[in-house]
């Protein structure tokens, strides 16, 4: 169960399905912070306390760490 007053969710469709480990992104804002974030395994993000809305989402390399 989440909670929050708001979520932002994306979805990434994957090319070849789901992957064990999700994918690492950069979530770009309005305001111009930088969220570097994991999808679950099917491509989809959720952050809490965000409006839904338009973002900026751009994949990380394979080799970039990161959560």
């Amino acid at each position: 169960e989440t909670r929050g007053a708001e979520v932002l969710h994306v979805r990434l469709v994957l090319s070849g399905g789901d992957r064990a480990d999700g994918v690492g992104v950069d979530v770009r804002l309005d305001d111009g912070r930088v969220l570097r974030r994991r999808t679950l395994p099917s491509g989809e993000l959720f952050v809490l306390d965000l409006a839904s809305g338009v973002a900026d989402v751009t994949l990380r390399g394979e080799s970039a760490a990161g959560p």
